[in-house]
């Protein structure tokens, strides 16, 4: 069984804008996704009742109190071998009856532990191939599941202590100056209904991420997806989970029409120097990246003297733009100049320039 995932809250836009776009190429702008105040993520309490059992003070409930504060810091120390040396070593019917209580307790949390486990990073984003373009929505699922001899189950619907996923977005784009803008953002999802994992259910939450171009030629889309702290259901018990990520990938979304360009990266940067305005920018900076990325050496050198004739002869904004894509052609960040004059002197020293 695959449950779709309908109940989605997305954090408000309260974007804090440090809008300061320096002349420079490799220039980086932070802005940041706020959510607003909600419900809390967790309605309950992550906690696990191992306190003072209220027995007497005999040497095997004193050694036993000892046992049960190793077990419980093995569990916040994600120490499962330890707990589970811990457990199997005194899971004894001599043990006092409070003992055997909490071992038991334990021996469940271990269960839980493999759990978390069994999901870090081990669900799937499902994307679209081929990728929308730049400015598109972007549309995906997030799978989870089956996990095959798992007793777990996730409480979704209406249960207060239903499972929820947090889903982070990390979006850094780039303009035709080289410029770079970075966006986070978060989704929460609440599980609609409880999934059965040891009967070979599964989770499937869709999603969307909705951002304009705003100028990006190449924006890089960096997604995690975690289980957040909850009670997953174990034997007829609820036990609580702690914060696990399940998923993560990375795409990278390019304009509308960037084909022909990636076909003929030279020849499309020439063009676009020729006719030297703003409009095909993008098509300057796009055609360098593609040669830095899969050009041979002497086309790399080729563009590297295009470039460098319009750092030397072209306006302010030609310039800019020039030396934005000579960036992409270099291929040690430490060693890129910043300025019209850097790159004049980068030229005369005459370095190698990517593949």
């Amino acid at each position: 069984m695959t449950v779709p995932v309908a109940r989605l809250r997305q954090s408000t836009a309260s974007c804090a804008l440090g809008l300061f776009l320096a002349a420079v190429p490799g220039c980086v702008v932070v802005i940041e996704d706020r959510p607003v105040a909600t419900a809390p993520l967790v309605t309950a309490p992550v906690a696990i009742p191992f306190g003072d059992p209220g027995h007497s003070a005999r040497p095997s409930d004193l050694y036993y109190e000892s046992v049960v504060t190793q077990m419980q810091r093995a569990w916040l120390e994600r120490d499962r071998a330890s707990l589970a040396r811990l457990v199997d070593t005194h899971d004894r019917s001599d043990a006092p009856a409070w003992a055997q209580e909490r071992v038991a307790s334990f021996r469940r949390v271990l269960l839980v532990m493999q759990f978390e486990e069994a999901v870090l990073d081990r669900g799937e984003l499902d994307l679209p191939s081929p990728l929308p373009a730049l400015g598109e929505r972007l549309s995906f699922a997030v799978r989870l599941g089956p996990l095959p001899s798992m007793p777990v189950r996730l409480p979704g619907g209406d249960d207060p202590l239903r499972a929820r996923f947090v889903l982070l977005f990390r979006m850094t784009d780039t303009d035709s100056f080289g410029t770079q803008m970075d966006n986070a953002r978060t989704q929460v999802v609440d599980l609609p209904a409880t999934v059965d994992l040891a009967a070979g259910g599964a989770v499937e939450v869709p999603l969307a991420v909705d951002v304009p171009a705003a100028g990006s030629i190449v924006r890089r889309v960096a997604i995690e997806v975690f289980l957040m702290p909850g009670h997953v259901e174990l034997e007829g018990a609820r036990l609580p989970n702690r914060w696990v990520r399940c998923a993560c990938g990375e795409v990278e979304l390019l304009p509308r029409g960037h084909e022909p360009i990636a076909a003929q990266p030279l020849v499309s940067l020439r063009a676009a120097l020729q006719l030297g305005d703003a409009a095909h920018f993008p098509h300057v900076f796009l055609a360098a990246r593609q040669l830095a990325r899969h050009g041979a050496s002497e086309d790399c050198q080729s563009a590297a003297s295009l470039l460098i004739d319009r750092v030397r002869l072209g306006g302010d904004e030609q310039a800019r733009s020039a030396s934005a894509a000579l960036s992409e052609l270099v291929a040690d960040a430490s060693s890129r100049p910043r300025d019209r004059e850097g790159w004049l002197q980068w030229w005369a020293e005459r370095p190698l320039v990517k593949r």
